[in-house]
């Protein structure tokens, strides 16, 4: 069940009480999962919790020269 919400004043937005599967990390990998699984089981209700305000894990976190 994603939610298209956008994040309160701390990237907090209302969760449901209960979810099929939850998503820890909004990496590459996690956002990946949340996709895959958003395409395979569309009544799937599913969470993805970041303990950062952003999103993007280690892409977002380190800077990489070139890319």
């Amino acid at each position: 069940m994603p939610t298209d919400s956008p994040a309160g004043p701390k990237g907090v937005v209302d969760l449901p009480q209960e979810v099929e599967v939850l998503i820890v990390g909004a990496g590459l990998s996690g956002i990946g999962m949340a996709f895959r699984l958003g395409e395979a089981c569309p009544d799937l209700a599913y969470a993805v919790v970041e303990a950062r305000a952003v999103s993007g894990g280690t892409w977002d976190l380190f800077r990489y020269p070139g890319v």
